[in-house]
């Protein structure tokens, strides 16, 4: 496998979305993980950046995908 230069981890209660990318952002995996798997399979890589999404920016995302303050409960 190439070297693994950045990896995506989605965070979730029991499912864990984990893609790996190179120097060239060329995708090497993308999988999902258990939660007790999510461990082993970061203590078998060499060090790397992880990087997760941004909660605040998600939760913006998924607001407007839908057209309804969330907040309040008017459209």
């Amino acid at each position: 496998m190439d070297k693994i230069a950045t990896i995506g981890l989605d965070i979730a209660k029991q499912v864990f979305q984990v893609h790996g990318t190179d120097a060239q952002a060329a995708t090497l995996f993308n999988r999902k993980l258990r939660r007790s798997e999510v461990r082993p399979f970061f203590e078998k890589l060499s060090p790397c950046i992880v990087a997760r999404p941004d909660a605040k920016a998600e939760f913006e995302r998924r607001k407007a995908a839908i057209g309804k303050n969330l907040e309040d409960g008017k459209r």
